[in-house]
């Protein structure tokens, strides 16, 4: 009986085979090209009918193992087959698992306009988001050509109260109408951008007459657009907006019609909280505002304060200062809520007595002179007392007390930024700065008796200067404020210059860069004008 296989316990034939041996004479004559002798061809021809039945044998043990490997073959595919099956089976299974699953799934039961609404809306803007009325490509328009489902979910009202209508749309009247209807009564976010004074005048007033029908519902107004769109709607808004909170407007040339007194219907909103007017003539009821931002054509900070007891934010980026408004008054506006203010004049600043403030900005980001109002600040932190703490400073000249004398009156402050946007300073200018800026940045690094002289919470610091050649300052005492203020979070150097900044040394340049390795967020960039920013730290 023939043995079993170890592995699957099938019989096995194991071959017992002894091949006869090759005697030397036979094999010197194979080795040899010599014709044999009459008794040499005779061994030869019995040596080779001696293998005969051997031959004969192996024949039949190849035929035997041939046939068994056919059959062992057929089962091998046999089995394949089945194991196969088994699997695809198992697979279906599984995915009808799946699928169960899915439907078990409790996404299944949250509703799908609650997913639109978060995927297609809030996904855009973070306070107020919109979509293109006249875009068949932008959303909620194509959600509705998906399936039978998603255009029923589509028409949920929330998802059209954003609209966006320009004049680079293309579309008609009954388009618009369509999206009020579909956002019936609940409060709509509007943004109307018709800015070209000679195209599309006509549609962009019946446009907007369609939109002032439903101006109950405004709670976001943003228009930007000329006047001669405006001019036959505007009048029609006044009374009609008790939900409108933020109103945004911006080129309004009302001064070349003669429509000026209808410009003013916002001054009956009394839900209106906050507002931005750029380049626009708008009269507003400033009592109730809590966020106030002006560009040209407004009135000045210290009047809008004045108006204004519930401000909490307030940008002035526009105004001059003209011979019936003088710099220097004695008298002082006292507002205890103002928390944020942007000043493009620091003059004001002597208008005004804040004790709560916290945000400071002052300054002409696009000057291409430096103001020599600076001084003027710490005058009026001094008589405010406020708890200042950040601390951004535009296009001012700095002199070499001037800095720490401000900070001073400061020891809250987190965060400091400094700029120079200017490209066309004299030489001594730049100098003095440059001066004035190395004894900062020492003295941010001093300390007394362990604690720090200045600004011991100070987080931030940015610089950036356009100055030509403004790079002075930056030697190896930036490494000594590093490692004073080793909690700051970040530092931050943008100069304009095309040098090296030969001031730091390379070992200064590698100790930043081992700082900034271990963690610490310090970059210097060096940039010239109208060139990318090359990464020095």
């Amino acid at each position: 009986m023939a043995p079993h296989c170890s592995t699957c316990c099938c019989q096995s034939t194991q071959i017992s085979f002894e091949t006869p041996g090759l005697p030397d004479a036979v094999k010197a004559h194979t080795l040899s090209n010599e014709p044999p002798s009459a008794s040499d061809m005779h061994m030869l021809r019995e040596h080779r009918l001696s293998l005969d039945p051997y031959l004969t044998r192996l024949d039949t043990e190849i035929a035997t193992l041939s046939a068994m490997q056919e059959q062992l073959q057929k089962e091998l595919d046999l089995r394949k087959a089945t194991l196969d099956a088994l699997r695809t089976e198992r697979r279906v299974l599984e995915e009808r698992q799946q699928s169960i699953s899915g439907a078990l799934s409790p996404l299944r039961c949250f509703p799908l306009e609650e997913i639109f609404l978060c995927t297609l809306t809030y996904s855009r803007e973070p306070d107020y988001t919109w979509f293109d009325v006249f875009d068949p490509e932008d959303s909620p328009w194509t959600v509705r050509r998906v399936c039978r489902n998603w255009r029923t979910a589509a028409q949920y009202p929330q998802l059209w109260t954003g609209l966006r209508i320009s004049r680079t749309g293309l579309g008609n009247l009954s388009v618009v109408k369509d999206v009020l209807d579909r956002s019936r009564s609940l409060p709509l976010r509007i943004h109307f951008f018709w800015d070209k004074p000679n195209k599309g005048i006509l549609f962009g007033r019946i446009v907007l007459d369609e939109l002032v029908k439903h101006s109950e519902q405004w709670q976001y107004a943003s228009f930007d657009c000329v006047a001669r769109v405006l001019e036959r709607s505007i009048s029609a808004l006044r009374g009609r907006l008790p939900k409108l909170e933020e109103l945004v407007c911006k080129n309004w040339d009302f001064e070349s019609t003669d429509y000026v007194e209808d410009a003013y219907p916002f001054e009956i909103a009394p839900s209106l909280r906050k507002a931005t007017v750029h380049n626009a003539v708008v009269k507003l009821d400033y009592s109730r505002l809590e966020s106030f931002t002006s560009v040209a054509l407004t009135p000045a900070a210290y009047k809008v304060l004045v108006s204004s007891p519930c401000l909490t934010y307030l940008a002035d980026l526009s105004w001059i200062a003209s011979d019936d408004e003088p710099l220097q008054n004695e008298t002082r506006y006292l507002h205890s809520r103002l928390n944020t203010l942007l000043l493009e004049q620091c003059s004001q600043l002597n208008m005004f007595t804040l004790p709560n403030l916290q945000h400071l900005e002052v300054g002409a980001p696009y000057s291409d002179t430096l103001s020599p109002s600076l001084p003027i600040i710490p005058r009026f932190l001094h008589i405010s007392q406020c708890p200042l703490l950040s601390l951004s400073i535009h296009n001012c000249e700095l002199s070499i007390g001037s800095m720490p004398e401000l900070l001073q009156l400061v020891p809250r402050l987190q965060s400091l930024s400094i700029k120079f946007n200017s490209f066309t300073m004299e030489r001594g200018v730049v100098t003095s700065t440059d001066e004035a800026l190395n004894v900062l940045i020492n003295r941010l690094a001093e300390r007394h008796s362990s604690e720090l002289s200045l600004v011991p919470k100070l987080q931030s610091f940015v610089f950036k200067s356009c100055l030509k050649d403004s790079w002075r300052f930056m030697d190896t005492s930036i490494v000594y404020l590093i490692r004073a203020r080793s909690d700051m979070k970040s530092v931050s150097f943008i100069i304009h210059t095309k040098s090296l900044l030969p001031n730091l040394s390379d070992d200064d340049v590698a100790c930043l860069r081992t700082i900034k390795d271990d963690g610490f967020d310090v970059s210097i960039l060096r940039q010239a004008q109208y060139e990318k920013g090359s990464v020095l730290i």
